[in-house]
């Protein structure tokens, strides 16, 4: 993928997870602070999910940044390992591609925390505008 598309996607990624946790903390704060649902066993329910989500997150976002990063040498190797390597555009071609795979790392980390971010916001969201 393009450095433009990477960056591109990482500055997706990151402003779709920071509004969707910033949306899903309001509503599980306003929850979390409403004595009469409070002990629910939705609510407990619901608490048991945050945590063992988070942790399912991290480690799947471990994993596929792990698995970008194996790949990163070789793919590095590619972009450097042509002719046209060897001019002053084609350097910066290459130099663009390995920021490129760098920022792909970075995406691969953050996407399965995006993903349960978001899929939380739209599942907190439609819960709360049942129970009105």
């Amino acid at each position: 993928m393009s450095l433009k598309r990477q960056s591109r996607r990482s500055t997706r990624l990151v402003a779709e997870t920071g509004a969707a946790s910033a949306a899903v903390i309001a509503m599980r704060l306003a929850a979390m602070a409403d004595p009469t649902r409070a002990s629910s066993p939705r609510q407990q329910a619901e608490l048991r999910r945050m945590v063992r989500e988070k942790q399912v997150a991290g480690q799947q976002g471990a994993w596929d940044a792990a698995t970008q990063l194996a790949l990163l040498p070789t793919r590095a190797m590619a972009a450097f390992a042509t002719p046209a390597a060897l001019t002053p555009s084609g350097y910066l071609d290459a130099c663009g591609k390995l920021a490129a795979l760098w920022l792909g790392v970075g995406n691969a980390a953050l996407a399965p925390a995006r993903r349960k971010a978001v899929g939380n916001r739209k599942r907190l969201s439609g819960a709360s505008s049942r129970r009105r």
